[in-house]
């Protein structure tokens, strides 16, 4: 293993193994709320993404970094199966996106980690 490393849905891969990175990527996106804006964002069709994936494979792609956050859709099984179809790798971040996809528990606690800060 490389001194440096990604950790991807399928386990640590070593920097030189990484290839041509795309690292802005949304495999499956479901935003969770009612509102009917958000209806075009949604891409839930595994078979798809991986189709899709296959062809950046193809072109000489390698890993792509999944940028779908939590209560937006974020699916890492579904990414995992995806990765695995279309043997790529994929780098799965962490994290939140606008205010009214943050849950529940999160709560009051973003303010007080803002005063914190």
């Amino acid at each position: 293993m490389d001194q440096y490393y990604a950790m991807t849905v399928d386990g640590p891969v070593g920097e030189r193994e990484l290839g041509t990175t795309y690292v802005h990527e949304h495999l499956l996106v479901k935003p969770q709320s009612d509102d009917p804006k958000y209806g075009d964002y949604t891409l839930d069709d595994r078979d798809k993404s991986a189709r899709e994936s296959s062809a950046f494979r193809r072109a000489g792609g390698r890993t792509l970094v999944e940028m779908t956050p939590i209560h937006y859709g974020r699916d890492v099984r579904g990414y995992r199966a995806i990765a695995r179809a279309a043997q790529i790798q994929v780098i799965c971040t962490t994290g939140f996106h606008k205010e009214e996809f943050m849950p529940p528990w999160f709560g009051d606690g973003r303010r007080r980690i803002c005063l914190n800060w």
